[in-house]
């Protein structure tokens, strides 16, 4: 041998080599072809240790125009496809074209589900199993089925005793057919798990509906929501959970987002108007919103009886109302705000500071900008508005143009920064 290096090394794996004469033409034409299993390599000396005659073949003689050739054997073939087969790797299933979800797809734990751009209509709720990957295609329900017929949610990975991981649709539209009104997803106890690139159209009842605390507690979160569509939904996107991630989404018209749990996070998402529900609703503590476009005609943000809310680079376009609503929240930041342009008719603020949910302090806003108002006839808009009895709390660098300017109605002005 020439130089045994050109060799893979079999302390990675032991391997298959083809020894054949290579005057008679190709492998399948010499008679006295033989495989061979390599052991041992050795570059110094340029040897091969390997054991003769494997598979079907025999251990003899060969000339010296033979030559050693890499290549992919029929057992390595049969070997590739029964991993592929193992639900550990990740098991490709694409569902016949009138198969019923709400049996195909309980049983599959591990498994790629494959829609392969099919619609596929269900009458009743589908439990998923984890793991599990759903992606490509359409789920909706069936036409001739009726609300009651989803009283619970439809898509639904459910079972508050245990920790389900690795939950995935990828690509899935979610919607109705013929107008019929249903509940939507829901998510309990899932860590570890996405929901990416779907849309969810028309949808009453949860459209998005994640509960049950995350045992990790990973950055990651309890469920990564990103580049999903949520059109004319006209109920919640609901997290009940912690650490659930919305990220990249576009959530439209009619739709309200709203954060219960802990730790979870929305960024570089889009909020657009539509009906009277206030774009996102913050009860839970610890929460974030970063980097997101809020068009509206209600409220942008309003936050209730919460602590340690992190509010920043938030666009509010388009506000017939307060744009960020604080109410009883304690221990909080709100900064890089711009408001965007009013109505006329507007009389909203662009940060509003209450108590009637409890004690509203210890609370730093900052770089908020609600500067076009310029030409709006109401005076009783403020870049930032405490109602009276709220104190303690830190507000600088805050400028607008119009309105009312800067109004602290503080029972105790003395417990407010301003600079």
């Amino acid at each position: 041998m020439t130089d045994a290096s050109e060799y893979p090394d079999p302390a990675n794996g032991n391997y298959n080599l083809t020894l054949w004469d290579e005057s008679v033409g190709r492998p399948d034409q010499d008679g006295s072809v033989e495989k061979v299993r390599v052991t041992g390599r050795d570059t110094t000396n340029d040897n091969l240790t390997v054991t003769r005659g494997i598979g079907d073949t025999t251990d003899t003689s060969h000339p010296s125009t033979s030559a050693l050739q890499m290549g992919i054997f029929a057992d390595t073939i049969s070997t590739i496809d029964a991993e592929l087969s193992d639900d550990s790797y990740g098991n490709v299933s694409v569902p016949p074209a009138d198969a019923d979800l709400t049996t195909y797809i309980p049983g599959r734990s591990g498994e790629v589900i494959d829609l392969a751009g099919r619609e596929y209509t269900v009458a009743s709720t589908v439990t998923v199993p984890s793991p599990i990957t759903i992606r490509n295609g359409t789920i909706q329900p069936d036409s001739d089925s009726s609300a009651s017929s989803f009283a619970n949610d439809w898509m639904m990975r459910t079972d508050p005793a245990a920790d389900h991981r690795n939950v995935r649709f990828e690509n899935v539209t979610f919607g109705p057919r013929n107008g019929v009104t249903i509940a939507g997803m829901q998510f309990n106890n899932v860590a570890e798990s996405v929901c990416q690139g779907c849309d969810f159209e028309d949808m009453w009842g949860n459209t998005l509906q994640v509960a049950g605390k995350n045992s990790t507690q990973n950055e990651w979160g309890t469920l990564r929501v990103e580049d999903c569509q949520f059109n004319n939904c006209t109920a919640q996107v609901n997290s009940d959970a912690d650490y659930v991630m919305f990220v990249g989404c576009d959530i439209s018209n009619k739709t309200a987002l709203t954060l219960a749990g802990e730790n979870n996070t929305v960024t570089s998402c889009h909020v657009s108007a539509g009906g009277t529900q206030d774009k996102i609703t913050v009860t839970g503590n610890k929460n974030k919103v970063y980097s997101t476009t809020i068009n509206h005609t209600s409220r942008a943000i309003v936050a209730t009886g919460c602590s340690r809310l992190h509010i920043d680079g938030i666009q509010s376009l388009i506000s017939a109302a307060h744009a960020i609503y604080l109410d009883g929240v304690t221990n909080s930041t709100v900064e890089g705000l711009t408001v965007g342009r009013a109505g006329n008719t507007d009389t909203g603020d662009a940060v509003h500071l209450t108590d009637a949910a409890g004690t509203c302090t210890r609370n730093v806003i900052r770089d908020v900008q609600a500067d076009v108002y310029a030409n709006d006839s109401p005076t009783t808009r403020d870049v930032v508005h405490e109602t009276a009895g709220v104190s303690g709390n830190k507000i600088h660098d805050c400028t607008q143009q119009g309105g009312a300017g800067l109004t602290l109605n503080s029972t105790d002005t003395s417990n407010n920064t301003v600079l």
